[in-house]
């Protein structure tokens, strides 16, 4: 080559080592920073996550936008069982499963019926021993006013303990179901209780026994001293606790009367209650234990968990309801002491609870190498495809059983979606997906507010891949109302659905925080099949309508209404029947098919109410003393007024006759072919 030749191309020689640098030195970079940083795999992972219950729960917070789909490496099948690890039962456990969108709020009232300013509200869990988690506390406004708020809803049952200067504290449990809740809580003056505790057998006094008030927040605690008396000044009308080591614990209900003063009585319902000057709780020396292990699948010791204790039978003398203890320590061990003899059943608590441990204890028995197993936690993946062509199908809802009961995540634009749980040897997954049913009828459990498939683990198993395919079916939906039009919201609604050869099935739901609800039907052969849909509210008005279904969709929206329905049942001499069970229920009369409306008992009078709605005939089925069970149909199609129905039985023919009780009101349809129908 000529040295101008090389001259003249010198630019291009240079852009090309350049090159070869820069090349070099970003492979020398990443080789080193491959070296420093290993990849991820789901496997090296530490299985923390946060959950929200309205939505996926994520490992690390990571998601690929709003889908279901992590952005790491899916979990393989040889995952290494867990539980999950950094979380612990306790003080972080009470709060999680508390937290939520929800409220309770309402007024704290004396026994004046005026508002109390400055009452201070504590909210703990349901059950806790020594150590209580506080969820959330407030006081009262200058009204008297209190709202507790971000509380979970998911029929969770909160202990509520309200404490204001010159009153007995006040407990009341509180359950949130699917919507908030305004209560009232009324608080009076305590008054002073004082006894002693002794040995049962020698009558003995016994000291440094406490004795103290459950699940009150502060404590309201002493300990006897060497005469074995205690006192308290302010006392609310609730159960005394009184337990020593080596002792059977034993609970008392006391209570202020306005003609005795302070009372006492074995149990809430006793009716026979005594006047008490000193208060004498015995207590037996044949104190039972319970020792063990908190374990996981591998068997290998499980920190961070609780145990549950709960007898076969309540024994109210020894206040032996639930219980819980822990967590555990790094060992797994747990001990339960001073129990009464007896059956028990035991479980392990983390995150979810796992099977239980039947225990059956004798006097002065020691039971020991109790181990209980705690749910593993499992890593889910899978898709839903379209049964029909395979293809993916995205925003489909999927609900599971999550750490903080229902979950659900939403599949993204390639049909997939992953989430973690907590389980046994089997989990649950809900496709809530209106039109749409899977096609695993063999894993296929039932509806509820979606359809349930049931996955069965082998033992060990740390993670689940899963393909669910959807196929078309035919449903019913709508909306639910009052009688003013406005959304029911967390309503009940439930139905009784025809299918072939006769057949009928039933199912329940919950309508959403819009007031809609949907039905997901089976496949049927037969056309013009019927269902009855029926919304109801505790106490309430229902909104009720019989229709035959489409191939499709069939569209039903119900309003919240009735009318009060008074009966009275008597003899044909006119004497009432009381104590008579009554089933009113709805019943088609194209099909015959017949859903639950309610049951009551009639009273002294032989009386009985109903909220009934107009729109479905109704059939009352009443259970005589004799043993007679008679049925008798109420025509629904004609104005209801006021009501006043007498229903006569005859013990000799073994009949019911029907007739109004004020004839100004209801009248007979004389025009009527079948004399069992009585028209309102």
């Amino acid at each position: 080559m000529k040295i101008q030749d090389v001259t003249k191309n010198a630019p291009l020689l240079l852009c090309g080592i350049a090159v070869v640098i820069l090349g070099l030195i970003f492979s020398f970079g990443y080789m080193s920073f491959e070296a420093e940083s290993p990849t991820e795999t789901a496997q090296d992972e530490p299985a923390n996550f946060s959950e929200n219950s309205n939505s996926s729960r994520t490992r690390n917070g990571r998601l690929s936008g709003n889908s279901g789909t992590p952005e790491k490496n899916r979990v393989g099948q040889n995952q290494s069982t867990g539980t999950l690890q950094g979380f612990s039962e306790g003080k972080s456990g009470d709060m999680l499963r508390a937290a939520g969108n929800s409220q309770i709020k309402g007024y704290v009232v004396n026994h004046r019926g005026e508002h109390v300013v400055g009452a201070t509200i504590y909210v703990l869990p349901q059950y806790w021993e020594d150590s209580p988690t506080v969820l959330r506390t407030t006081t009262t406004d200058t009204s008297g006013m209190f709202t507790l708020d971000k509380l979970r809803d998911s029929y969770i049952t909160y202990t509520i303990v309200v404490t204001a200067p010159g009153y007995a504290p006040k407990l009341i449990r509180c359950t949130l179901r699917n919507t908030p809740q305004t209560i009232s809580i009324f608080i009076e003056p305590g008054s002073p209780v004082k006894g002693k505790v002794v040995d049962a057998i020698t009558s003995q006094p016994l000291s440094g026994a406490r004795v103290y008030f459950q699940y009150y927040y502060p404590f309201i605690q002493t300990v006897t001293g060497q005469d074995g008396r205690f006192h308290f000044e302010n006392a609310p009308d609730d159960d005394i606790v009184a337990e020593k080591e080596g002792y059977v614990r034993k609970k008392v209900f006391t209570m202020s009367d306005s003609s005795h003063g302070r009372v006492v009585a074995m149990s809430r319902v006793s009716i026979e209650k005594h006047r008490i000057d000193e208060l004498i709780i015995p207590l037996e020396p044949i104190a039972c234990s319970i020792r063990g292990t908190v374990v996981n699948s591998a068997n290998q010791p499980v920190a961070g968990a609780k145990v549950r204790i709960k007898p076969k039978e309540s024994s109210d003398q020894y206040g032996a309801h639930v219980r819980e203890i822990g967590p555990t320590k790094e060992d797994g061990v747990f001990e339960i002491r001073n129990l009464p003899p007896g059956q028990f059943r035991l479980a392990a608590l983390k995150g979810r609870q796992g099977k239980g441990v039947a225990v059956d204890l004798k006097p002065h028995e020691n039971k020991t190498d109790v181990r209980l197993v705690v749910p593993n936690t499992i890593m889910v993946s899978g898709k839903v495809i379209s049964a029909d062509n395979n293809n993916p199908m995205p925003g489909i809802t999927i609900g599971y059983d999550g750490f903080a009961e229902r979950s659900t995540v939403v599949t993204d634009n390639r049909g997939e979606f992953y989430f973690q749980t907590i389980v046994d040897d089997q989990y649950k997954i809900i496709v809530e997906a209106e039109g749409l049913v899977p096609t695993e009828s063999g894993d296929l459990s039932g509806t509820h507010g979606g359809q349930t498939i049931v996955r069965k683990l082998p033992k060990g198993a740390g993670s689940d891949d899963v393909v669910i395919k959807l196929v078309s079916t035919s449903s019913i939906s709508g909306i639910v109302t009052n009688e003013y039009g406005s959304l029911c919201k967390f309503t009940s609604v439930r139905a009784i659905h025809q299918i072939d050869n006769g057949a009928s099935y039933y199912e329940e739901i919950t309508t959403n925080h819009l007031g809609e609800y949907c039905f997901n039907l089976p496949q049927t052969k037969s056309s013009g099949l019927r269902s009855i849909v029926i919304a109801e509210q505790v106490y309430g008005p229902q909104g009720v309508k019989a229709v035959t279904r489409t191939e499709k969709q069939t569209r039903v929206n119900l309003q919240m209404k009735g009318t009060l329905f008074r009966g009275q049942l008597v003899l044909s001499d006119e004497s009432p029947l009381q104590g008579v069970s009554v089933q009113v229920y709805y019943i088609d009369s194209q099909s015959g098919i017949k859903i639950l409306a309610g049951s009551r008992s009639t009273n002294d009078a032989g009386s009985m109410s109903f909220e009934l709605n107009s729109e479905v005939n109704a059939l009352f089925t009443f259970h005589l003393p004799d043993g007679q069970v008679i049925d008798q149909l109420i025509d629904g199609s004609q104005p209801t007024g006021k009501t006043g129905v007498a229903f006569v039985y005859d013990p000799l023919k073994k009949s019911i006759s029907v007739r109004p009780n004020d004839s100004d009101v209801i009248m007979y349809n004389e025009t009527r072919s079948n004399p069992k129908v009585f028209q309102l």
